[in-house]
């Protein structure tokens, strides 16, 4: 069977046409890949700075603890300096009560 020719001019017309569907194409795909590394990106950034919130999160609370840890120090030398301060005191009362005791047996031998 006899296929007329076609035109020069026709060919190169559908190879235009096929080079200009590839581009399009392919100028799609590259703008997904490029959406998708700025979203991959803004991920990667928001990543980041969460990680970097938690960092000062974490910094603030061992502030806080360091302050804490201090003030239990502080005030467990307090009441260590407290007991050294009572402990004479302690024995004194002891003196004193175990006198009253001796004198209220004593008074209560008188009574009977």
């Amino acid at each position: 069977m006899f296929k007329p020719k076609k035109d020069k001019y026709e060919v190169q017309e559908n190879i235009i046409l096929k080079q200009n569907k590839l581009i399009s194409d392919l100028q799609e795909k590259l703008e997904t890949l490029q959406s998708e590394m700025e979203l991959s990106n803004t991920l990667d950034e928001k990543d980041t700075n969460l990680v970097k919130s938690f960092m000062n999160d974490i910094e603030l609370y061992r502030t806080i603890l360091d302050d804490c840890i201090a003030r239990a120090r502080k005030a467990e030398r307090a009441y260590k300096d407290m007991l050294k301060e009572v402990e004479p005191l302690k024995h004194e009362y002891e003196k004193q009560l175990k006198e009253l005791n001796k004198a209220i047996e004593v008074t209560r031998l008188h009574i009977k």
